[in-house]
């Protein structure tokens, strides 16, 4: 009777905290459509305000990140704990070129095509990756089927990565293949490039989103010595970007001013704590899952700002920023 008794205490508990949660999601279902107009036309704002930016305020705000070691973010939170590589290198590219490309995994962004979506057709006049990407160095042959090299051969391409000759008025994309990528099937079904992940070099920086460390921020401002120190990143194409069908037209201008930005960054170690939802949640199907991560995260980051700032505000001179 007692061990029934006890089942019975148990069951009641669960099914209390299964109805709160339910409650909760219910809440936040009802208010998810708002909340994702409100964060989209947010976005939409900031990435007008990068529109409206000229060749030099470019390599002004350049400027600014290089003296402070600073970079604006503009990911958005909820997305912080997902494999955003490409994303974010497209996004910077379009930050300190103007340039825009289509937003594709790592081992497709290299070739990536809009297409009309009505009708599936090639668009002419639509963004082509393949337009605005030179390659310049490709060690894609090196890899065997499984994504493998020789012994020895890791160490030669990242030396070669090291020794390469980047022009400094020029953008790079690098694609690289992690040694402990979870997406080698994902890689090998698109038939495509071979790397998982992908980096920019600017002015002898690297800029990239990677998750090396639990609870260590993901965005990364490098040197290319800093890129390989871990020694699990595998070099594997080097592309300039450049604007459509114009393979030498873009160069950085020189300037002296500089284009500060004014931002209260989240410290990741706090934002971490909020993403919460599990990538991996085995009581739902996967694209479920990818529902209720963006409602719940999404929704709470939202609401809870606590004066950080989601997006940065280009300005002038540093000191209208106030303090951060």
């Amino acid at each position: 009777m007692g061990y029934r008794l006890g089942l019975n205490r148990i069951a009641s508990i669960l099914c209390m905290f299964a109805g709160v949660f339910g409650t909760i999601l219910t809440l936040l279902y009802l208010h998810y459509p708002k909340v994702k107009a409100e964060t989209r036309a947010e976005e939409l704002v900031f990435w007008k305000s990068v529109d409206k930016l000229s060749a030099e305020d470019h390599s002004a705000l350049l400027n600014y990140i290089e003296r402070t070691g600073r970079l604006p973010r503009f990911l958005p939170w909820w997305e912080m704990d997902n494999a955003m590589c490409s994303a974010t290198v497209v996004k910077y590219i379009v930050l300190v070129t103007g340039i825009k490309l289509v937003h594709a995994s790592a081992w497709t962004v290299r070739t990536e095509r809009a297409k009309y979506i009505a009708t599936g057709e090639d668009c002419t006049t639509c963004v082509s990756n393949a337009d605005k990407l030179t390659t310049v160095w490709d060690e894609t042959a090196r890899y065997n089927t499984d994504g493998q090299l020789a012994p020895g051969v890791k160490i030669e391409l990242q030396d070669a990565v090291r020794q390469f000759n980047f022009e400094p008025t020029q953008v790079y994309m690098i694609g690289l293949l992690w040694e402990d990528t979870t997406y080698w099937d994902e890689v090998v079904a698109a038939g495509k490039d071979i790397n998982s992940h992908v980096a920019l070099w600017v002015r002898g920086r690297v800029i990239h989103f990677i998750h090396r460390e639990a609870g260590v921020d993901p965005l990364y401002y490098e040197t290319v010595d800093e890129l390989f120190a871990d020694g699990k990143l595998q070099p594997v194409w080097i592309s300039r970007v450049h604007a459509k069908g114009k393979r030498r037209n873009l160069r950085l201008p020189k300037t002296d001013r500089e284009l500060a930005f004014c931002q209260n960054v989240m410290p990741y170690e706090m934002l971490s704590h909020a993403l919460v939802f599990p990538r991996r949640f085995y009581l739902t199907p996967p694209a479920y899952t990818e529902r209720l991560d963006a409602l719940v995260e999404r929704s709470l980051l939202h609401w809870s700002r606590n004066g950080y700032d989601m997006y940065p505000q280009f300005v002038e001179k540093e000191e209208s920023c106030g303090p951060l």
